[in-house]
C-alpha cells in the first residue's frame, strides 16, 4: 500500500539541524530532552564497531522546534499541518528526576547514511488516528532507527 498526502502524519518537524558522526558509527543512545524551551533530540554515536580505533563517543543534539509545552499537564505538544496541536510526548517520572517520553502517536526518526551525516524528524499522528496507520508500509530500517512506537 503507498501513502498518499491522507496517509502522512499530520505532524511532521524535520530538525533544522543536520549533524555528522563516524560513517560507520552506530548509536549508542538516544533521549528527548527540554532545553531552554526547546524539545531535542540527543543522539550519542560511537565508533565501537572499528576494531583498530581508540573508542569515541559523540552527543549531537537536534532541536524540534514548534514543540510547546503546557506545564500543568506535562504534555508536549507539536502543531499540525491544519495548525492543530497534537501531543507528542509527556514527562515522566524516574526516580528523582523527569524524562520525556514519547506518546504511542508519536516517533522520531533518524536517519545515518554511510558519509555519517544524520538528519532527525519528528512525526505524529492524532491519537485516535493509531489504528488507521498500523498496516502502511513503514521505512527500510537499515537507514532508519525509530526513537519510541512507531504508530503501533
Amino acid at each position: 500500500m503507498a501513502l498518499d498526502d491522507d496517509d502522512k502524519p499530520p505532524v511532521s518537524i524535520p530538525s533544522p539541524f543536520s549533524g555528522k558522526t563516524f560513517a560507520y558509527g552506530v548509536m549508542k543512545a538516544h533521549h528527548l530532552v527540554w532545553v531552554d524551551q526547546m524539545l531535542i533530540a540527543r543522539l550519542t554515536y560511537s565508533n565501537s564497531l572499528h576494531e583498530n580505533t581508540n573508542r569515541e563517543e559523540e552527543d549531537l543534539d537536534f532541536p524540534l522546534p514548534g514543540v510547546t509545552l503546557d506545564r500543568a499537564s506535562g504534555v508536549f505538544y507539536a502543531p499540525s499541518t491544519t495548525g492543530e496541536l497534537i501531543p507528542v510526548a509527556h514527562f515522566k517520572k524516574v526516580l528523582f528526576n523527569q524524562s520525556v517520553q514519547l506518546l504511542p502517536n508519536a516517533v522520531v526518526r533518524t536517519v545515518h547514511n554511510s558519509e555519517g551525516e544524520i538528519n532527525v524528524i519528528l512525526e505524529a499522528i492524532r491519537p485516535a488516528d493509531i489504528e488507521k496507520y498500523k498496516n502502511l508500509p513503514r521505512p527500510p530500517t537499515d537507514t532508519q532507527i525509530h526513537i519510541g512506537n512507531p504508530f503501533r
